[in-house]
């Protein structure tokens, strides 16, 4: 029994209720005016500890305090908890025209959120409900009898309607067929040029129709479904070079059962009305690194060109299977009730303005690799325990309401996005492939963030799991990365802070090297050689942050050093050129430096070559890893104020002494303290603030350790040094750096 109906039961039946709970007016849920609603006795809150007095003879107090739990029962009887019921609205125009919305009296969606949250501060919510609208005069349509007739013109928009415990799965093909015919070019988009699909002429596919493996030319205009899951333990099917052959043979997949959840993706593809499905355990050779090589930096083409993305967020292992679906688990019954003559039913999604999603508290939502599987995909069918969600460039779908309405020709976006909206809203497909309004930065910085908040199984996948999204702003923004990094800010890459412990990752990552691949440890200097959040401004929302011609170099497989800017001029000038959109305002970047502003630079010496480099470190094993680059360095003592800097709150004061003169600069204080009295530290970056007062220049430093090889390490940055104090010390090197 579900938590309100045995409220209803304790307080004695479905009329019982307090005088507060008998005002609430529940008639106003669905599409409204917003000056309609001003007058309407929606709101209510009270304290936890007066709802629970009167649970036994009101069910809707009933309800409340079963949300709070048992835990809460403290907080309750102190006041510090309270129960709210309020209206919450969705514009129906997308998530931008809300405030549009309220100021032109356009409709929105009202439907009612129910929760239970600390009575002070922003509310932290223990447990919350929603509820809307039911179609239909006579009560809630079923999905089904929908599906029978698909008349929804006279059901009333967004309403809610009842869906079975089984999925119907033709509302999935529906679904599917409308987004193809009515949001026609808008869907049909990708990350994936032409180009790009050439790079992987061949594609391995399960044809669900003959229960086998195939491999098929991308030039014949394959179509494909693709899955994102869990794998969550040993994959005992998967396709390696043993059970090739005959996996390809017809049946094969039939005869050798496979997990649940593949097998319940089959039937939903067969049933969408496709051939082929994109499994990565079955279509890539799990025991061959030439093809993992092949397939792993390709998710863009894979999951960006797939027709739909099959999404099990319903389970935590691949034996599982989908919810409502053949061996999948059995969903949660959806909640359907009268109060005050109103039919009413409770949603499973989020509100509008919550910062979760519907996958929030998902396994799924929790893996490295289905970010960008996600992320990437054009149209999504997501699967939860409760139901199934749709998610394109142009709508979000669900079982339960009646969302499928022709007012979306004129009006398509009413916002319900499956990964939250806490800034992750910009996130999307759409503006990867070229929304002029969000700068690409921001993109990267957003997606990256969210991205390293993730687990992955192996600790070597760290970039691979992320280079689908790199692909698309490579394509979509003209950006080149090189170890995760963006090229065109790789000086305001380089500077990037911890914002916790971080813990070093001893993992390899497998590259091309000429014909052949080399296992090549993460470099330390890039945010892949670590685990644990960190805060990287590429996006350089300030404007303050300038460029020094500083000129880098990688090592290619013949150990010979290749920059990599081409044009280290033209990079700067574009830099300086840009402007990003805060806050709807254009900020441009500083000035070129003047060389006079740094006269600790050599600015003869930032050109490198096979001789400058031992043969030592061109042909070591990390030599593909290496950064090298001329730059200003110094031994310096170290010495830490345990207050935090007045100017910067979150760092702090750090003094730099080579024994005569001194140097003062931040740390961030969420990272660990530094251990070291001595170190070397070299400039990476620098700072331009006040250009209209005179200007003032601050130098980025990064604290290294040099090993006996010559290789330098990152261990932290040092940021906010004044580049006048750095000029005076007596113990400068200009000096060449192979960071590892």
């Amino acid at each position: 029994m579900n938590r309100r109906l045995q409220a209803v039961e304790e307080a004695g039946g479905p009329a019982a209720l307090c005088a507060k709970c008998r005002r609430i007016d529940w008639s106003w849920l669905g599409i409204q005016k917003y000056l309609d609603m001003l007058d309407r006795p929606t709101d209510l809150m009270y304290p936890l500890a007066e709802a629970i007095k009167s649970a036994a003879t009101c069910w809707v107090c009933g309800w409340l305090v079963a949300m709070a739990e048992d835990k809460h029962h403290d907080d309750a009887v102190s006041g510090k908890v309270v129960v709210k019921i309020t209206r919450s609205a969705v514009p129906i125009l997308g998530r931008e025209e809300l405030q549009r919305n309220l100021l032109y009296n356009l409709p929105s969606l009202y439907r009612i959120e129910v929760s239970v949250r600390e009575r002070y501060g922003p509310g932290l919510e223990y447990r919350r409900g929603f509820i809307h609208k039911a179609s239909g005069t006579r009560g809630p349509v079923h999905v089904s009898d929908m599906l029978d007739s698909w008349d929804t013109v006279e059901a009333e928009p967004y309403s809610a309607r009842l869906r079975p415990v089984k999925a119907d799965t033709r509302l999935f093909k529906f679904w599917k067929d409308y987004c193809i015919e009515e949001h026609g070019n808008s869907c049909e988009r990708s990350g994936c040029t032409l180009e790009r699909l050439r790079s992987m002429p061949f594609i391995r596919l399960v044809d669900v129709l003959r229960d086998c493996v195939v491999a098929l030319s991308t030039s014949e205009h394959v179509k494909w479904v693709a899955l994102s899951y869990v794998w969550g333990e040993a994959q005992k099917h998967e396709l390696v070079t043993a059970n090739y052959t005959l996996y390809h043979r017809p049946g094969a997949l039939k005869s050798h059962k496979m997990p649940a959840t593949i097998v319940d993706a089959m039937a939903v593809t067969r049933d969408l009305g496709e051939q082929y499905l994109w499994v990565d355990s079955l279509c890539i050779i799990q025991d061959n690194e030439e093809d993992k090589r092949r397939y792993i930096p390709a998710m863009d083409i894979i999951y960006g060109q797939a027709i739909v993305t099959i999404i099990n967020a319903g389970a935590d292992k691949v034996s599982t299977g989908i919810p409502g679906l053949g061996q999948g688990p059995q969903r949660t019954a959806q909640d359907v009730f009268t109060i005050n003559n109103s039919t009413v039913a409770v949603s499973l999604d989020q509100p509008y303005h919550s910062a979760e999603s519907y996958l929030e508290n998902t396994k799924w939502n929790t893996r490295g690799w289905t970010y960008q599987e996600c992320l990437l995909s054009r149209r999504c069918l997501i699967f939860t325990p409760e139901q199934a969600y749709w998610q394109c460039l142009r709508a979000s779908l669900c079982e339960d309401a009646i969302w499928e309405q022709p007012i979306w020709k004129q009006q398509p976006n009413i916002y319900r996005h499956c990964l939250g909206r806490d800034g992750a809203e910009e996130i999307t497909m759409g503006a990867l492939l070229g929304n002029a309004s969000t700068h690409w930065s921001k993109l990267y910085s957003l997606a990256l963030e969210r991205f390293r908040q993730r687990q992955l199984s192996s600790e070597g996948d760290w970039m691979d799991a992320f280079t689908g999204i790199l692909r698309v702003l490579e394509h979509s923004k003209g950006q080149e990365f090189f170890w995760g990094m963006p090229k065109s800010r790789f000086e305001l890459s380089l500077a990037w802070v911890g914002n916790e412990a971080l813990r070093r990752n001893t993992a390899c990552q497998v590259i091309a090297a000429g014909s052949q691949t080399v296992s090549c440890p993460f470099p330390s200097w890039s945010w892949t050689g670590w685990f644990g959040s960190i805060v990287m401004d590429v996006a350089n929302f300030h404007g303050s942050t300038t460029l020094l011609p500083l000129r880098f170099y990688r090592l290619g497989s013949d150990g010979v050093p290749t920059p990599l800017h081409e044009n280290l001029d033209d990079v700067l000038s574009e830099f300086h050129n840009d402007s990003v959109v805060v806050h709807s305002r254009a900020i441009s970047f500083p000035p070129k430096n003047n060389p006079s502003d740094h006269t600790w630079m050599d600015t003869a010496r930032t050109e490198i070559t096979t001789l400058d480099i031992p043969g030592s470190i061109r042909f070591c094993d990390i030599a593909p890893s290496l950064l090298c680059f001329w730059t200003s360095t110094a031994i310096l003592e170290i010495s830490q104020d345990r207050q935090r800097s007045k100017s910067e709150p979150f760092k702090e004061n750090t003094t730099l002494s080579d024994g005569q003169a001194k140097v003062s600069g931040q740390h961030p204080w969420r990272e660990p303290r530094l251990d070291v009295k001595q170190g070397k530290f070299i400039v990476v970056g620098a700072i331009h603030t006040k250009p209209d007062q005179g200007s003032l220049f601050t130098l980025k430093l990064m604290l290294v350790e040099e090993r006996d090889s010559g290789v330098c390490y990152r261990l932290c940055i040092i940021s906010n040094v004044l580049a006048s104090a750095w000029a005076k010390l007596g113990n400068l090197k200009w000096e060449l750096i192979y960071l590892g």
